[in-house]
């Protein structure tokens, strides 16, 4: 089968659990199919992951996308005059096109009402979460506008006798109107957007009637989009089930991702635990509003009890992110990029307070696979086959969360209890060679529906 994937991003190295998810699946249908890579470059960092990449893929044709790569093919046979009047008109239109844009998010904000506006930290009760996390919800923050050359170039090589067109992510989901329509095409959705925008929308202070507008509007504009794809592949049951209410569910196919692992780090020895470390990078908003809430609400609770705990972040964070982590914690530690993963989670409880979005979270499997125990809100551990008090501790309020970290730092035979249970769920439940093995039958499943 001739399998064209198309992506937002290089998913190479492999530092991200994003990228491990990707890689991986590509990774097993590249040694049973003849598989191509259309990639959206964004810099010099995306180009030499690129390099790295090509090397590792030398039997993987690539279809590279840049702006800068499009001007200068664009550029050939042109004249000195032409090519300056080119780069003219190409600035013109993408200042125009930024100017129209912060006009409407500005339209947008002056719509909501004035406490919802203000800055999360105005109020006088001090840092306002609920204010914060409309400021940089997705309903408000995010936009699949893609430039028209970008398109055009999609358009052109989809059209170059592919059997399957997989695009991943929901930055790209617009790309289901410049497919061919005689060609197999897959959606991956990672995250339900709608999802995650009413999952942002029950932490508002106020759900004004714009909000429920935007909500509505834009859960609509997603199925439509979903639904011009001929398949649709979800993560997990969670999400298929919740898609199945509005598309065809013959369409919906579950296939979980997987992470590189090895015998070394699935059996990575038990060490007892005190310590607290979060796993994620601040680009990720459910990241950051997860940890936020931890700090403002969790952590004070513990600290009744242990002035000296100690919280590792562990993930990309700029300055202005950690400057507000450390307004509500100033002992957080941030550790940036961890070279060893599994070795520095090893003996530390992974907390994950996530309380928005969908799909599943990576940050788990790498702490269990690390002998980890772990305290997470059900939304963290989502769509994954544990349980309470077995593989786990799910706690959803504040107290509750702190009292699972409490039991979980006094008790080290709970904590080998539930690392060891969790390690053989996801050996059996989660094994990552039949995972693997599963896409491979869903694509083989596509294109027997099709004779």
């Amino acid at each position: 089968m001739k399998i064209l994937y198309i992506l937002p991003f290089v998913p190479y190295p492999l530092y991200k659990g994003g990228n491990q998810a990707v890689f991986n699946m590509i990774e097993k249908a590249r040694s049973c199919h003849d598989v191509s890579v259309l990639l959206y470059q964004n810099g010099h960092h995306d180009e030499d992951a690129m390099k790295e990449l090509q090397t590792v893929w030398q039997d993987v044709t690539f279809y590279n996308f840049s702006m800068q790569g499009f001007l200068d093919e664009a550029f050939l046979g042109m004249t000195a005059k032409e090519k300056q009047f080119y780069r003219l008109h190409n600035y013109i239109l993408q200042s125009m096109t930024r100017k129209i844009a912060r006009a409407k998010k500005r339209g947008i904000l002056r719509m909501k009402n004035t406490e919802e506006t203000d800055a999360a930290t105005d109020t006088l009760q001090g840092f306002n979460l609920g204010a914060f996390v409309k400021s940089r919800s997705t309903l408000y923050n995010s936009s699949n506008s893609l430039s028209a050359d970008f398109l055009h170039y999609v358009y052109e090589v989809s059209r170059k006798g592919f059997d399957l067109i997989q695009v991943e992510f929901y930055e790209f989901l617009e790309l289901a109107y410049v497919l061919p329509e005689d060609v197999n095409t897959v959606f991956v959705h990672h995250e339900i957007r709608f999802v995650r925008n009413e999952n942002e929308s029950t932490l508002f202070d106020h759900l004004s009637f714009y909000d429920q507008y935007l909500l509505n509007r834009k859960k609509a504009e997603e199925l439509a989009a979903l639904n011009t794809f001929r398949h649709i592949i979800t993560l997990t049951d969670v999400d298929r089930e919740i898609l199945a209410q509005y598309l065809p569910a013959n369409k919906i196919h579950v296939s979980p991702a997987v992470i590189s692992t090895d015998e070394s780090t699935e059996n990575h020895p038990f060490t007892p635990a005190q310590d607290l470390v979060f796993v994620g990078g601040c680009d990720h908003f459910p990241n950051l509003d997860g940890l936020l809430w931890f700090c403002q609400d969790v952590m004070p609770r513990l600290q009744q009890t242990d002035t000296a705990i100690r919280l590792h972040v562990v993930g990309h964070w700029d300055d202005a992110s950690r400057q507000l982590v450390k307004s509500l914690y100033p002992d957080a530690h941030f550790t940036g990029f961890v070279e060893d993963l599994t070795t520095f989670l090893n003996g530390k409880i992974s907390i994950i307070p996530i309380r928005i979005g969908s799909g599943m979270r990576i940050k788990i499997l790498d702490s269990i696979f690390a002998s980890t125990p772990l305290v997470t809100t059900s939304k963290g551990c989502e769509g994954l086959p544990l349980q309470d008090g077995i593989d786990c501790c799910i706690a959803d309020t504040a107290e509750d969360f702190a009292t699972a970290i409490r039991n979980v730092q006094g008790n080290i035979s709970l904590q080998q209890q539930l690392t060891s249970a969790a390690i053989r769920r996801l050996k059996t439940a989660m094994n990552g060679q039949k995972l693997l093995s599963r896409r491979l039958e869903i694509y083989a499943d596509i294109a027997g529906a099709q004779k």
